[in-house]
């Protein structure tokens, strides 16, 4: 606990700092699942198409995927 209330405390008194290591993991781990989409986009597609509550066309589906992360991977060093 005593971890803890360290971390905590780092955090408050740091606090814009830490945002900004948060928005660039994730930002980070979209722009990577981008890459990961677009090398593996039949993985993607047999994912959409396994679930049933789909009414529009997968294929419509992926592009918008892998736009929505690229999106929110290159949001990171702004403030978007």
């Amino acid at each position: 606990m005593k971890h803890i209330g360290r971390i905590k405390t780092w955090t408050e008194t740091h606090s814009d700092l830490f945002i900004d290591l948060v928005r660039i993991y994730l930002g980070t781990g979209l722009f990577v699942k981008v890459i990961w989409f677009m090398m593996h986009r039949d993985d993607l597609m047999n994912i959409i198409e396994r679930s049933d509550n789909l009414w529009f066309a997968p294929a419509a589906m992926v592009h918008y995927v892998i736009m929505a992360h690229q999106a929110g991977g290159f949001c990171w060093p702004s403030a978007c």
